[in-house]
């Protein structure tokens, strides 16, 4: 996790670094960055206005925690709102160690979930926790929560506020998944398997489906609010001539995808030959898609176990006779669908196997 942390007193800045130091204990791996603004600390006090950090930060934190009056975190975030799919989680501690509150994105960002881990290690001070959304305060199943947890993208989020209005009217949300599910699920949801006039349930309910699958017409034909939830769990592997755009990338990742009804957002990354660790056009499709870009030898791609199409010529230049599916492969994946050339990019897609925790 990247985080910024933001002092505006001295005790709030004493504050500020003894929660940093047990953070730090807790996550070595983190990285926490930390500012003081405050004559009393001229020294040390940033020159730059709070408001003009945060602005610095919103778009690379994953948090950001104000220590000091919520008043003043509310006036220095609001110029920078995007939505609650971007935003990072918000979190405002009085100087006094007394309150942790989630004040923004607090299911999707995580700010309910590091508001309860802060208070948790500041306990032995008193600190407790402030979480004002209703579906925490009601005990009730989250679908942002458990999307976040889960590694789900949400892709309707107006369905998602009627799913949550419905639960927490006391409503059964009929819940379908492609992937082995782990854990007690939750009252609030009733599974496929067990759907039926006894539950009360028929086809107009609102439903949540989780699967990596384009919602075609089959699933169009419900009626009322199907929420997809769609993991991130495929990986493209790649080969292509050197100097090709991100364009040609994108559309032959496309045209394969849209072959075989799988959705864009499920890409988790993408995998190649090390001879194309530096190419552009791949490296910017990665970057627009923020997913990673995984490369490995000729030997790593030799020594894969499976059915690949060989190719005399590609094994004369690379030393090895398939790239695109020997990576996906190679990154761990089932391989799902096998080589397709469009306009000098070959591409072939597999999927990590994964379950669904409650």
């Amino acid at each position: 996790m990247r985080a910024g942390m933001i002092a505006c007193s001295e005790a709030a800045y004493d504050l500020m670094i003894l929660v940093r130091e047990r953070w730090q204990q807790k996550h070595p791996e983190d990285e926490l960055e930390y500012k003081v603004k405050c004559r009393a600390l001229s020294s040390i006090s940033m020159a730059e206005t709070v408001t003009e950090l945060t602005g610095s930060w919103f778009p690379d934190k994953d948090a950001i925690l104000f220590f000091c009056a919520s008043g003043i975190a509310v006036r220095s975030i609001a110029p920078f709102l995007r939505h609650k799919a971007k935003d990072p989680a918000i979190l405002v501690i009085d100087e006094t160690g007394r309150f942790c509150i989630s004040l923004l994105s607090g299911h999707l960002g995580g700010a309910n979930t590091l508001a309860e881990e802060i208070s948790g290690l500041m306990a032995d001070k008193g600190m407790i926790p402030v979480i004002t959304t209703a579906t925490d305060r009601e005990g009730c199943f989250s679908v942002d929560e458990f999307a976040r947890r889960n590694g789900l993208v949400l892709t309707d989020f107006q369905c998602a506020k009627e799913i949550s209005a419905a639960i927490l009217q006391g409503e059964k949300i009929f819940f379908e998944c492609s992937y082995p599910v782990e854990g007690e699920v939750p009252e609030e949801l009733i599974l496929e398997k067990s759907r039926g006039k006894e539950n009360g349930l028929e086809r107009e309910e609102k439903r949540i489906l989780i699967s990596d699958r384009v919602y075609t017409a089959a699933g169009a034909a419900k009626k009322g609010c199907c929420l997809q939830l769609l993991p991130k769990n495929i990986v493209v592997g790649i080969g292509c001539r050197k100097g090709t755009d991100k364009e040609m990338i994108r559309q032959a990742v496309t045209a394969h995808l849209h072959s075989i009804c799988l959705s864009e957002e499920a890409i988790a990354g993408v995998a190649s030959i090390d001879l194309k660790q530096e190419e552009e056009g791949i490296l910017a499709f990665c970057r627009e898609k923020q997913i990673p870009f995984m490369t490995y030898s000729a030997k790593q791609l030799q020594i894969q176990m499976g059915s690949f199409t060989a190719s005399d010529f590609v094994e004369k230049v690379t030393g090895v006779d398939n790239v695109c599916e020997r990576s996906v492969v190679a990154s761990g994946a089932a391989l799902l669908s096998g080589k397709r050339a469009e306009n000098g990019v070959t591409t072939a897609v597999g999927e990590y196997q994964r379950s669904i925790v409650f």
